[in-house]
């Protein structure tokens, strides 16, 4: 990341595995790799408005970071599943899978420049996976 250091800015880099029949075990073991979140279909979920069931399953893997080092844990996920990211594409229960990368950059850091730049590598392996690469960028307080 290029940018303003002085400016505190939170991120989180996460890869992100949803389909209505999809079982976060079979995704463990292909993968090897332990999601910090996962559920399957019907699974009963405490919500603010009470007990909830989840419509689909998921896997999920969540880094939370400083936004000064989204490209290394971007690289830490990519090559975490590189051995078996063209493996994903054939489990028939996965709907949508994503790597997800958001950045809060507070309202006084809005006109500054804020570069990330993603290894070719990285990129790659999600590619060979099948998987988008979403970035989102939020923007909290007040801009005047």
């Amino acid at each position: 990341m290029t940018g303003n250091p002085s400016v505190a800015q939170a991120a989180s880099v996460s890869l992100y595995l949803h389909g209505a029949r999809l079982d976060p075990a079979t995704v463990t073991a292909l993968l090897g790799l332990s999601p910090t979140s996962s559920h399957t279909a019907g699974q009963a979920r405490t919500s603010s408005g009470g007990v909830v069931r989840t419509k689909s399953g998921l896997w999920a893997v969540e880094l939370q970071i400083d936004a000064t080092e989204i490209a290394e844990a971007f690289e830490k996920l990519t090559t975490a599943i590189a051995a078996s990211a063209h493996r994903l594409q054939s489990v028939p229960e996965l709907e949508e899978g994503y790597f997800d990368i958001f950045v809060a950059l507070p309202a006084e850091a809005a006109a500054t420049d804020f570069t990330v730049n993603l290894r070719p590598g990285s990129i790659a392996v999600a590619a060979k996976a099948g998987l988008a690469v979403r970035l989102t960028v939020g923007v909290t307080g007040r801009i005047d």
